[in-house]
């Protein structure tokens, strides 16, 4: 799920029993060990990040699995998958 305020993009997706979440899109050129996520008790990982107006396209990449978050803004196609689209501003 992400919320957008401001221009600031809160992440949130659960994941119990990750080790290692990563935030990984075209906003960081998909680099799937740049932003590492914080995990919390209830099994959320958390990353809040100010991205630039415009559509981003994004995934996250759990212990070496990437995952669409489908409480996003919507999905497209992308090379390996569907990437998950949000709208800032």
């Amino acid at each position: 799920m992400v919320q957008i305020n401001e221009g600031i993009a809160g992440f949130s997706f659960f994941r119990a029993g990750a080790r290692r979440v990563c935030l990984v899109g075209d906003f960081n050129d998909w680099r799937p060990d740049q932003l590492v996520m914080t995990a919390d008790a209830d099994g959320y990982w958390r990353a809040c990040l100010m991205l630039s107006p415009g559509i981003h396209a994004f995934r996250y990449f759990a212990d070496g699995q990437w995952c669409t978050d489908h409480g996003a803004f919507g999905i497209r196609p992308g090379p390996h998958g569907h990437n998950s689209v949000l709208r800032v501003g």
